[in-house]
């Protein structure tokens, strides 16, 4: 017997902020390592609870604005605070309107995930060409990011073309819409 969820579940592609209203009621809902890239987390993540049925569960794994405190991605973080760039407080009032509207918070971890790389200049160009620091080559231009690369890359001396191995953490949620939200 062939088990399939295939009547059950609709994947579809489009702008993530806001949830059609076609989609209200939705019973799960999964975003992973996307969060972060909207310019309101927040709002965003409110839309996505307000879209949910009542004991709906919305599962959300991103990279939170401090993923380590040491290590390349911390020495990323440092060198573009330098540069004006200040990590933003975005997380700090990340679930106070889902909160506020009964989200029952069934996990809000952090997972380790180790990370390996042939090189620290891989992992710069993995992170600010097509990853997480994507963004930031778009915001401060290539000719920032260059300048930045030579600082960030500085900072591992004589192991630059060494194995470059960390363990960063993703913040992981999972949250329940109150039954009483049909009512």
């Amino acid at each position: 017997m062939e088990h399939s969820c295939r009547d059950r579940v609709e994947l579809s592609v489009g702008d993530a902020t806001v949830i059609p209203r076609s989609y209200d009621n939705v019973t799960a809902l999964f975003s992973c390592f996307a969060l972060q890239q909207m310019n309101q987390p927040s709002s965003v993540l409110n839309s996505w609870y307000e879209s949910m049925a009542a004991g709906g569960i919305l599962v959300v794994c991103y990279w939170p604005a401090i993923v380590e405190n040491g290590g390349p991605w911390r020495r990323l973080i440092d060198l573009s605070n330098l540069k004006g760039s200040q990590v933003e407080g975005w997380e700090k009032h990340l679930l106070d309107q889902v909160v506020e509207s009964g989200a029952e918070i069934l996990t809000d971890t952090l997972i380790p995930h180790t990370m390996s790389w042939t090189d620290a200049e891989e992992f710069w160009q993995v992170m600010t060409e097509s990853g997480p620091w994507h963004v930031r080559r778009l915001k401060f231009g290539d000719a920032e990011m260059e300048s930045l690369k030579a600082a960030f890359l500085s900072g591992f001396g004589h192991k630059k073309k060494e194995p470059l191995v960390h363990r960063p953490f993703a913040r992981l949620l999972v949250l329940r819409k109150s039954l009483r939200s049909s009512l």
